[in-house]
């Protein structure tokens, strides 16, 4: 009985948890690839677990324990009509408009059936082993351990084994012939234990002992503590994701973290838990000021904000299993945990995106956990510890605030008349006053809680500045949605505006007279490949990725145009003239086709254009699904004899040369690359690096003959494809470069 209960918790979980990057991968694509989409997908996964957690504890509270196993077997049954699982979305303007609610619609009809049988399967286990008279019963948490590790391994599982080498197709035929398995395992184990019940009068069994009444402030305590650790692995996954590329491989490993330290945290003796404890307060701290220092140094960040999350999750859930109330009231705790997780994932994957117009949620979590962590450290200690360091926490805040402003004031003022301009915002100023406000504080203060009121006041001021401006310049529009920040800043400076998605700049235009139709950036180098190939301008040119539409500057008089954005908000941009012109007065006509760009390119004819230039990205990311071998494909089908396809590679942590090499090789085609330099005193150039593909090297050979044009090769890379994608062998710190 012992392994049955083990094999069946360890199972139903691996298959909970499989099945979420899986799906999630499946819709992937037509949302472009956003990062959002795993958030959104994962605030609906947690809300069916809530409402499968709340079936299980009406059905325990409410049905005799002989009648539950058979209740909970007809929903399995019932659940296996969609099986096997294929979720799908149907690219749309209204998709695009309101993405969310489409997307969680689409994994509630085609999903949420079997997700909410398996979420009810721990807290029933549970609650029957509670119930019979197995030696297990007065320990049924033991078995939520055994849950987290098969979720564990169904994450792990997953994206070393089922990813690389199964279809989706074969993933779905798989996990339904598991998911039927676990089902006649639940069913006969759901028997055996409700057999061994007694039967009573009201034909509920009765607990052994008297349970501890549970006010509405612990079940509070316990909604918090799991709500804290959900958002933070939403808010760091958003993070890590966002400049590198969503795929399931960033999915899964923070996932994969939150469920360890469940396992260990329910363990009957914790490992790390107490360690993880006593440095979460200021190792949150560490995490606020990298991010506001590091925000884009991918390869040092990673670690730092994967171990803070770690600590974090590991001692908020240590307090959590700590708190955990006895049996009898054991439906009630996993209600109360699910309702708490399903609070992050509507904070991340809902109200923030809807209400916030900074990406502001992950930090400011990540301060209110280590805020958290510091407060239940002191409990231990007294509440009259607790109010003596409430009260010195109110001197510190004082003299940081009263010292930080003073210092700010002179050092602005100072600047001021340095630059002969008047005094503005300079948020660099402002942490270099705040850091010296807590030094002062510090050596004015010398008692034990000092050090990290202080630094919880600098990291405060850096989260609440850091991303939220860029120095000198004039903030022209700032706005958010589903796929991201979008910012319009000018820089008086450089007499320059620009559009930043994210944490990138995704277009310039020089508002100089004269200067205007002249592209900057990342667009200011392919002049020399526009003259020296005509055939680009001699048919219609596609663009995936519409920017502020600096690409049209390239076309000829009566040339056509198709922009491919998936954001509605950039083509607002990049059309409002209050902003942007160059769409409006380069040469050429145009059009701009909403959806992502592989599905709506691939409804045009081939031979259709005589240029592709690949230029999506989600921030720095390109959407990996645009990357693959078919795609590579699909877009050399589309061009004419002798046309070329422009790949935009630019990335601060990918080198994606030998992925596009491998590509060219497996399809017979040639490849050359280049990386332009940003021109010596030219600030509004970037370095940036270009891909010319064509069907044979005649096609390239006027171009790539100016000196900096080499071949890419791809070294023995294995292409991408829709069912394989590895990210790890691009990342420039993992090469070298």
């Amino acid at each position: 009985m012992r392994t049955l209960l083990f094999v069946v918790s360890f199972l139903l979980s691996f298959l909970l948890f499989a099945v979420q990057p899986m799906a999630t991968k499946m819709i992937l694509p037509t949302l472009g690839g956003a990062p959002a989409v795993w958030n959104t997908a994962m605030f609906t996964f947690q809300c069916l677990l809530l409402l499968g957690y709340g079936y299980a504890h009406a059905l325990v509270a409410h049905v005799g324990p002989r009648w539950q196993w058979r209740v909970h077997g007809l929903l399995l049954a019932a659940s296996c009509v969609v099986l096997p699982l294929a979720v799908q979305l149907h690219s749309s303007d209204s998709l695009l408009a309101q993405p969310i609610p489409y997307l969680v619609s689409a994994l509630v009809l085609q999903l949420g059936l079997p997700f909410l049988a398996l979420s009810a399967t721990q807290p029933l286990l549970q609650a029957w082993l509670g119930r019979s008279g197995h030696p297990l019963s007065a320990t049924p948490y033991v078995l939520y351990s055994a849950s987290n590790l098969g979720s564990f391994a169904g994450l792990i599982g997953y994206i070393l084994l089922a990813e690389p080498l199964l279809a989706l197709s074969q993933q779905s035929m798989g996990w339904s012939a598991l998911y039927v398995l676990g089902m006649v395992l639940l069913v006969l184990a759901g028997y055996r234990l409700t057999q061994a019940v007694p039967r009573v009068a009201s034909g509920v069994s009765p607990v052994p002992t008297t349970p501890e009444p549970v006010g509405w402030a612990r079940m509070g305590l316990w909604v918090f503590l799991a709500f804290l650790p959900s958002s933070l692995s939403l808010g760091v996954t958003t993070y890590i994701t966002t400049d590198v590329a969503s795929v399931p491989l960033l999915w899964v490993v923070p996932l994969a973290i939150y469920l360890l330290s469940f396992v260990d945290a329910f363990r009957t003796r914790p490992v790390i838990v107490g360690l993880c404890q006593r440095l979460a307060p200021l190792v949150g701290l560490a995490a606020l000021f990298f991010y506001g220092l590091q925000a884009h140094r991918f390869m040092l960040g990673f670690p730092v904000h994967l171990l803070s999350f770690a600590v974090l999750a590991f001692a908020l859930h240590g307090w959590l299993a700590r708190s955990k109330p006895s049996v009898a009231h054991l439906t009630r705790f996993y209600m109360c945990l699910s309702v708490g997780g399903a609070m992050g994932g509507v904070l991340n994957g809902l109200v923030a995106p809807t209400l916030l117009h900074h990406a502001l949620e992950y930090p400011i979590v990540l301060l209110l956990a280590s805020l958290t962590s510091f407060m239940l450290m002191l409990q231990s200690s007294g509440a009259g510890w607790v109010r003596q360091q409430v009260r010195t926490a109110l001197q510190v805040a004082g003299m940081i605030v009263v010292i930080g402003a003073i210092t700010y004031g002179v050092f602005s003022f100072i600047d001021a008349k340095m630059q002969q301009q008047p005094m503005q915002f300079d948020r660099q100023t402002l942490v270099v006053a705040a850091c010296f406000a807590a030094f002062v504080t510090l050596v004015l203060q010398r008692r034990y809680a000092n050090t990290y009121y202080a630094s919880a006041a600098v990291a405060l001021i850096m989260v609440l500045t850091a991303n939220n401006g860029v120095d000198g310049y004039r903030v022209l529009f700032n706005d958010r949605n589903f796929f991201g920040v979008e910012r319009v800043y000018e820089n008086p400076q450089w007499n320059a505006r620009m559009l930043l998605h994210d944490t990138t700049m995704h277009g310039m235009q020089s508002l100089k007279p004269g200067e205007a139709l002249k592209p900057l950036s990342y667009y200011a180098h392919l002049g020399s490949v526009f003259d020296r190939l005509p055939v680009l301008r001699a048919k219609p040119m596609a663009v995936l990725g519409l920017g502020i539409g600096s690409m049209k500057c390239y076309a000829a008089a009566n040339q056509q145009v198709d922009f491919y954005e998936i954001n509605p908000l950039v083509k607002q941009l990049a059309e409002d003239e209050r902003y942007f012109t160059q769409l409006r007065d380069c040469p050429g006509t145009y059009d701009v086709l909403l959806g992502d760009g592989r599905l709506r390119l691939a409804e045009q004819p081939n031979g259709r254009y005589g240029a592709i230039v690949l230029d999506a990205f989600s921030s720095d990311a390109i959407p990996a699904h645009l990357l693959t071998h078919e795609a590579m494909a699909m877009y050399l089908s589309k061009l004419a004899p002798g046309g070329v396809l422009l790949v935009h590679t630019t990335n601060r942590h990918l080198d994606l040369w030998p992925l596009i090499g491998a590509h060219a090789e497996a399809m017979g085609f040639t490849a050359y690359g280049r990386f332009f330099e940003e021109a010596r005193g030219q600030r509004k150039t970037n370095n940036a690096f270009w891909v010319l593909i064509a069907k044979r090297f005649e096609d390239l050979a006027p171009a790539v003959q100016e000196e900096g044009w080499e071949p890419v090769h791809g070294e023995g890379d294995t292409p991408w494809s829709d069912q394989y994608i590895n990210l790890l062998p691009y990342f420039k710190a993992l090469r070298g470069r």
